[in-house]
């Protein structure tokens, strides 16, 4: 029988990967890992951050992350969406919205 750990103390998780692995974001494969390396990024965070309560218009997420080029919001949104991050969502009108 493993010993309960003290009140208010904390251990890690011993998930398992599919491949039998324990779960480690000191390996490049953990899931985990792959998630923190996409949102420790300074522009990923703030984007999402700025969509939490509502979906946005491109402006509208310029606006409300300062200091972002166009082309640092585009690359980073283009990025989040390859990743299944964020989704852009084609409404009948113009412009489109993230969420």
């Amino acid at each position: 029988m493993q010993p309960r750990p003290l009140p208010g103390s904390v251990r890690p998780a011993r998930a398992r990967l599919d491949d039998g692995h324990r779960a480690d974001v000191y390996r490049e494969a953990c899931p985990a890992r792959q998630a923190l390396d996409r949102l420790a990024d300074k522009w990923s965070m703030l984007i999402v951050g700025a969509l939490q309560d509502e979906p946005r218009r491109f402006g509208q997420l310029r606006d409300s992350v300062e200091g972002i080029s166009e082309k640092m919001l585009t690359q980073t949104l283009r990025s989040m969406e390859r990743d299944g991050l964020v989704e852009r969502r084609a409404d009948d009108g113009y412009p489109r919205s993230v969420t």
